[in-house]
């Protein structure tokens, strides 16, 4: 049974914004053209969302530790004294960052990950669960699934709650 024009447009949308594939790996698992997508991704701003996505703290870390070494490196005395304050700021940041044994950005990863995995395990198949019973999974549908899963497990990590 084919999909609907919705339902690969949605499946293309998890894998741009949610997995690490690029442009062609997913134009080749939805079966649309490179155009299609491109235009998809313009229209209903999968750019941002991927964007978003993407933030790590690692990330962020090495933003950080870049914008001190070019504050710290300056030609100019009166520069560096300039910017103690600044610099004083950017490396209390990066402390705390590195600091933080969890952050949301581990979160995203993890699921990420998974999800990547669960994408590349395709049609149905057979999977233990931990009481002992079998069932058979789509890899697609499971990461679906998971996106959903996710987006209500960070929203409770940001919000606190499942309200």
């Amino acid at each position: 049974m084919a999909l609907s024009k919705d339902s690969i447009r949605a499946k293309a949308h998890d894998l741009y914004v949610y997995s690490d594939f690029n442009q062609q790996e997913i134009c080749d698992i939805c079966e649309i053209s490179d155009k299609t997508l491109r235009e998809w991704i313009k229209k209903h701003g999968w750019e941002e969302e991927r964007k978003q996505n993407s933030i790590t703290t690692p990330k962020i870390i090495a933003a950080l530790n870049q914008r001190l070494y070019e504050l710290s490196t300056e030609d100019d005395g009166k520069a560096m004294i300039a910017n103690a304050d600044k610099i004083s700021k950017i490396a209390a940041a990066i402390e705390k960052l590195k600091g933080r044994e969890l952050y949301l950005s581990n979160y995203i990863e993890v699921f990420k990950d998974i999800t990547n995995w669960l994408f590349t395990q395709g049609d149905s198949q057979k999977m233990h669960l931990i009481d002992g019973d079998e069932v058979v999974v789509d890899g697609v549908q499971a990461a679906k699934m998971l996106n959903a899963w996710m987006k209500d497990f960070i929203n409770v990590k940001i919000h606190g709650s499942n309200g």
